[in-house]
């Protein structure tokens, strides 16, 4: 292509920036045109552009509110509280176990009185473990063999649709300019004030919400 041909483009059709995109991405036609005046133009265009969005982008701020379990963790503390049960001279002789699955825990015991005692040794070696007890969502108490009692307890992983919404509700009655949008499991907040970010951080740590919650990919 010519430069003579380059020069007959219809900038009133293909954009200035269009037909810069076009041409910076081409590197033969970057080796044609190095020096060439209408590249050189086309080319400043590109990198305002660029530079313009990169400033935009730059000026805004946000982080994802998730909920996450980290099953590593979540492991090390079912088996510290397994090993206390099995050692702990209230249990002696008991049928109490804790079983941990990809999506829930089943606690099982001899009786409803040490099932709540299990599920009690379980949070507190959660709390140990910083993993938040929020996160546990606890199924009916139900009859088992062997005249037993269970409890499946679903591990929360993911921020559901109705607890995006009341996030969602709650970030918007603050009028603060801080947009709040649900992304599948979990909420983005968007801001251009960093303060106006951390207040939100701080709203959300002091509502008394019945789900966890974390926030990640700061930026």
């Amino acid at each position: 292509m010519s430069n003579e041909v380059l020069k007959t483009i219809p900038l009133n059709v293909f954009s200035v920036s269009s037909v810069a995109n076009a041409l910076y991405y081409t590197s033969p036609l970057k080796e044609i045109l190095a020096n060439d005046p209408l590249f050189s133009y086309l080319s400043q265009d590109l990198a305002f552009n660029h530079i313009f969005r990169s400033n935009r982008m730059a000026d805004m701020h946000s982080f994802d509110i998730v909920s996450k379990i980290n099953m590593q963790e979540m492991t090390n503390a079912v088996q510290q509280a397994t090993k206390e049960i099995e050692t702990r001279y209230d249990f002696k002789g008991s049928k109490s176990s804790i079983e941990l699955g990809k999506e829930e825990i089943t606690v099982l015991s001899d009786d409803d009185f040490k099932l709540k005692s299990v599920i009690d040794i379980l949070q507190n070696k959660m709390i140990k473990r910083g993993i938040p007890i929020k996160a546990l969502k606890y199924g009916k108490e139900e009859e088992a063999t062997g005249g037993t009692v269970r409890m499946k307890i679903k591990l929360q992983q993911g921020i559901e649709q109705e607890n995006a919404k009341k996030i969602t509700a709650t970030i918007k009655d603050t009028k603060m300019k801080v947009q709040a949008s649900i992304q599948g499991d979990q909420v983005r907040v968007t801001a251009k004030s960093i303060d106006d970010l951390q207040a939100i951080m701080k709203l959300l740590k002091e509502k008394e919400f019945d789900f966890a919650m974390q926030f990640d990919n700061y930026r």
